[in-house]
C-alpha cells in the first residue's frame, strides 16, 4: 500500500502520519519495521533500492520519506 501525504497543512499532515504509523504499530506490534529517510539527498536510484529491499524479520515495512517533492530530480522521475 502506498499513501502520499502533502499540502499546505503540514500539522495535520503530521498528525495524519502519527495516526497511520500507530495504527500500523498496533497490527504488527511483534514485527515493527519502521524506517524514515529525506528526499532531498536520494536519487531515484537509492529510494528505488529502499522501496524494493527486503527486510530479514518482516514482510510489511512502514517507510517514510520525506521531503520528496523538495528534491526535483526526484519529482521528475516520478511524475
Amino acid at each position: 500500500m502506498l499513501i502520499i501525504l502533502h499540502g499546505e497543512d503540514n500539522f495535520r499532515s503530521r498528525q495524519k502520519l502519527i495516526e497511520l504509523r500507530e495504527a500500523y504499530l498496533q497490527k504488527n506490534e511483534q514485527t515493527f519495521n519502521f524506517e524514515r529517510f529525506e528526499a532531498k539527498e536520494l536519487t531515484f536510484q537509492e529510494l528505488k533500492n529502499i522501496l524494493e529491499a527486503q527486510s530479514l524479520f518482516s514482510q510489511k515495512r512502514f517507510i517514510v520519506v520525506g521531503e520528496i517533492l523538495e528534491n526535483k530530480a526526484l519529482k521528475e522521475r516520478l511524475s
